[in-house]
Order: C-alpha cells, then sequence, then structure tokens
C-alpha cells in the first residue's frame, strides 16, 4: 500500500520535501536550491537510491542509472499503483516528468524536456511544461494529471500511450 503526503517548504532553505511511505521503507525526494537526490529511509539506514546530489545540466534521459545521473529539482515522487518499484517524479526545474524504475535500476524522462519550457501537447517527449508542480496519478495508474503551474492549466500524461493532452 501507498500513501503520499503533500509536499512542505521551509523557505529559509528553499527545502521542499516529499514523502512517499512504501510497505517498511519510505522513498524521499529532496530539493535544496538545484541540489536533489531520492533516498530511501529502512530500518534506520539511509540510502541515496537516485540522484547524485549535484545540480543537474542533463538533457533528456532515457535508462539512465538512477545513482549516477542527478535530477533537477523533484517536486513529488509517487509509485505507480500495483508496482511498488516504478515511481513518478515531477522535475520543476527540468520542466518534466520521470519514471524511476527501481527493478532495473533506471530513470527515463517520459514527458518534457529537460531546461524547455513551454507549452506543448503530443508525444511525451515532444511535449512541454512550465514549471509543474504537483500530480495525482488515477487509482488505476493509466493517467496521470498535471498542474502545470506557469502555464495555468491542468495537464494529463497517458501513461500506456506516452501522450500529454490540455485538460479542457
Amino acid at each position: 500500500m501507498v500513501k503520499m503526503s503533500r509536499c512542505l517548504s521551509s523557505s529559509p532553505f528553499l527545502m521542499i520535501v516529499c514523502i512517499v511511505t512504501v510497505l517498511a521503507s519510505i522513498a524521499h525526494a529532496q530539493t535544496s536550491q538545484d541540489v536533489a537526490t531520492v533516498a530511501a529511509f529502512k530500518k534506520g539506514n539511509v540510502t541515496t537510491v537516485a540522484g547524485t546530489g549535484t545540480e543537474s545540466s542533463l538533457g533528456t534521459v532515457i535508462n539512465a542509472n538512477l545513482k549516477q545521473n542527478p535530477i533537477l529539482k523533484p517536486l513529488q515522487l509517487e509509485a505507480l499503483p500495483g508496482q511498488q518499484r516504478i515511481f513518478y517524479m515531477l522535475s520543476d526545474g527540468g520542466n518534466s516528468m520521470l519514471k524511476l524504475d527501481f527493478d532495473n535500476e533506471t530513470m527515463s524522462t517520459v514527458a518534457g524536456e529537460h531546461n524547455s519550457p513551454g507549452y506543448v501537447d503530443g508525444d511525451g517527449l515532444n511535449a512541454r511544461f512550465n514549471q509543474p508542480q504537483d500530480f495525482v496519478m488515477s487509482p488505476d495508474g493509466t493517467r496521470i494529471l498535471i498542474a502545470d503551474t506557469n502555464n495555468y492549466c491542468l495537464r494529463f500524461f497517458d501513461v500506456k500511450a506516452q501522450k500529454v493532452t490540455t485538460l479542457t
């Protein structure tokens, strides 16, 4: 069972923390300015499972190693229903959505493009966001509703078709 908490912000350090509880472990996405890591807490240990803790300058990533590639400003992390080792994450600074696959230890951009803000619907990698801030996944995990903040709209990402559309 996966429970999602809302993001917490502490303004003095510009830190945003999102926590997902997965059975006995907790996955945590943290942004402190442009430095990002995703850590797992289990039985008193903290382990970095994604990101490097350094600023990201990468473009679109496909099947990149989880631990060897930086992530720019992760804002939210949520498990795909029924797939507790596959997570989706928004990257505010990267204007994109990432898929983190902990079984294969890979991360891939599935929608948007790193550092390319815009407003474009279509195939995931051709779509553009402008500072996406939050998302909610459908109970069956087939669609993700994204708050595209600077485009002032709600967008859908179809997980199977890998397409972005604007909610009308």
